[in-house]
């Protein structure tokens, strides 16, 4: 099955057994997931994306990754036995770079990730960015796909547990604090 994504482009994006519900697609943490078509992680960039954990996420599961192996590119992951989402971005001079959000609960959240040349920041719905600062580098970029819902870490096809409704992906753009919160405050009606 497909999906075409919701920008000028329609790109066609290819799912794998991830069923469509009121709130978004459901992900069974065995084998379902999204691929969409290539992105371009260089920044500044942003990732909005509301999701709904479930019991069955393993203690680490990767819900939103490039599909590239090694240290290259993002990956959202949901860790500590669910209870935490931290966001990797990978730079050719600082290495890895992570930021993490609690979450509260197992209801839906809005995790945004934010990346520029020398920022890198999480926040959990209308909260304040977890930021770290450095000195002026550059994303080591996968030239790759984007894969939602998978987790690569548990195998080629495994799957990570819960609901995702939207995902808004921005290239060539860092969103500060109060557009992300007038996102959170017109989508939340979906979601919460």
């Amino acid at each position: 099955a497909s999906l075409q994504s919701r920008d000028r482009y329609g790109h066609t994006c290819l799912v794998s057994g991830a069923t469509w519900g009121l709130r978004g697609r459901s992900f069974d943490s065995v084998d379902d997931g999204i691929a969409t078509p290539y992105t371009s992680y260089a920044a500044p960039h942003t990732i909005l994306t509301w999701v709904q954990s479930n019991s069955l996420a393993p203690a680490t599961s990767k819900f939103i990754v490039d599909n590239s192996p090694g240290a290259t590119g993002f990956m959202l992951r949901q860790e500590s036995g669910g209870a935490t989402v931290t966001a990797y971005v990978y730079y050719t001079v600082a290495g890895l770079k992570d930021r993490s959000v609690t979450l509260p609960n197992t209801n839906f959240h809005l995790i945004t990730v934010t990346w520029t040349n020398t920022t890198f920041s999480i926040a959990i719905n209308n909260g304040t960015f977890n930021t770290s600062t450095f000195t002026s580098d550059t994303v080591i970029n996968p030239n790759d796909t984007m894969e939602i819902g998978r987790n690569i870490e548990l195998g080629a096809n495994a799957s990570w547990g819960g609901v995702i409704g939207e995902v808004q992906v921005l290239s060539g753009r860092a969103i500060n604090f109060l557009e992300k919160n007038r996102y959170y405050e017109s989508t939340k009606w979906r979601f919460v």
